[in-house]
């Protein structure tokens, strides 16, 4: 009996990554999932090109377990925007020393210096050399960017000049995370905007990871087509649990048993829609407990400005992200997490962590509050309420928070993490496929 042999579907991809200026490795924290479950799908036979739009020698000796995960996957040459040893050793010591004022202004002297020197070589890529032969003489070839942005149009259109059957296909870095429109600071408009957003019209497709981020994005009808409704492939539970068995998270953070109650909170960026004073207010009030311990974690080593006496307080730690922990293993750590606007709060509700949005701190209003997902403080009462609970029993805080919060946790899980299917990675798969087909 002849079996006939069913032939894997070839893919040539080039994935590029653009903010590894950023703290955390934004764009490989999104793009290692999809990279894992397309290596561990039997159905595809693929070779990539992975273009980091950096620094090779800050890559050299990275100890990143995501990075050094990133080098060991199979089918993956990476290439580098470009490689620089002396620029490197220059970020590496201001960083490592980065504990004092002068320092300090150094290195934000260095990053504005850098990145000025980032745009340039940018502007000289070659890009014929970076895509490879292998690109350029495929069939179905496909461009992977976690970005739509003119910036990014303007490079896959360059690379669709070397290929004309290349496909462009985004895979978001982000998610919509509240209602309303005028999140940062400078958002004064008189009017709303109703304009279709042209960065949603260039490309071929479009993987969004829920409902509302395609309605808040306005396209046009035309462009529909183009889209799949993927869900977040980066707070899927297949891919936390995937990730934590492969210790690409780090190190443990330390736990003082002398404290009760230990408190993560996760500060939003500089520019959103916060009360800041009152966000200074609420950690000097929370860290006044002798019994709690509090983990600021903040995007920015120079904002806001703390005040002494607090920062001397030894029931307080200030971290920056992922210095000198993940995020992941900063949730693991805490007992309860206070957030104002952050995409990691996913994190938070599927490792069932005490969830906490002080609705006094923002005037931005958040899909979680919608769902009723996490507790909501109106107030700074309601604060001290929280804290004299969790002290007095964080059992039964935790059980009374499971049961009036569980179910509508899950709801908002559902719809803003899994897109409503039943596994993430199965439906990214069947995307591939029907994406495959239009070749």
């Amino acid at each position: 009996m002849n079996i006939k042999k069913i032939s894997k579907k070839k893919l040539e991809i080039i994935f590029i990554i653009f903010r590894e200026e950023s703290f955390g490795h934004k764009d490989i924290d999104h793009l290692l999932p999809f990279l894992y479950f397309l290596n561990s799908s039997s159905n595809y036979n693929y070779s990539a090109n992975l273009l980091i739009l950096e620094n090779q020698s800050n890559y050299k000796k990275n100890l990143d377990p995501r990075v050094q995960f990133l080098f060991k996957l199979k089918n993956i040459q990476i290439k580098y925007l470009f490689n620089n040893i002396f620029l490197s050793k220059i970020k590496n010591t201001l960083e490592t020393f980065n504990n004092n004022f002068l320092i300090k202004f150094f290195n934000r002297v260095f990053n504005r210096f850098y990145l000025t020197y980032l745009k340039t070589k940018f502007r000289q890529i070659k890009l014929k050399e970076k895509v490879g032969k292998n690109f350029i003489k495929s069939k179905n070839p496909l461009v992977v960017t976690l970005h739509s942005n003119t910036k990014v149009q303007k490079l896959v259109g360059k690379i669709k000049e070397i290929n004309k059957k290349t496909k462009w296909m985004v895979l978001p870095h982000g998610t919509e995370l509240a209602e309303n429109d005028m999140l940062i600071d400078t958002d004064l408009r008189k009017k709303k905007e109703n304009k279709i957003n042209k960065n949603y019209c260039n490309f071929d497709f479009y993987l969004f990871n829920n409902k509302f981020d395609i309605l808040k994005k306005k396209i046009k009808s035309s462009e529909q087509k183009k889209y799949y409704l993927l869900g977040s492939l980066r707070f899927c539970k297949e891919w936390l649990k995937t990730k934590s068995k492969l210790n690409l998270d780090g190190n443990d953070v330390a736990v003082n048993r002398k404290f009760k109650v230990k408190i993560l909170f996760v500060l939003p960026k500089k520019n959103i829609n916060i009360f800041w004073d009152e966000v200074i207010r609420t950690i000097e009030f929370i860290s006044s407990y002798s019994e709690i311990e509090i983990i600021v974690l903040n995007y920015d080593s120079f904002f806001p400005i703390f005040p002494n006496q607090l920062k001397e307080r030894n029931n307080i730690r200030f971290y920056l992200i992922s210095k000198p922990h993940s995020t992941s293993k900063l949730i693991e750590w805490s007992d309860i997490i206070l957030h104002a606007g952050s995409i990691v709060v996913f994190e938070f509700f599927i490792k069932k962590k005490i969830t906490v949005l002080p609705r006094y701190l923002t005037c931005n209003t958040f899909f979680s509050e919608k769902y009723d997902a996490g507790l909501v403080l109106k107030n700074r009462d309601e604060l001290r309420d929280l804290c004299n609970e969790a002290i007095s029993s964080l059992k039964n805080l935790k059980y009374k928070y499971e049961k009036n919060y569980n179910y509508k946790n899950k709801k908002f899980i559902d719809d803003f993490v899994n897109a409503n299917t039943k596994s993430v990675p199965s439906n990214l798969m069947k995307i591939i496929s029907k994406i495959y087909d239009k070749f």
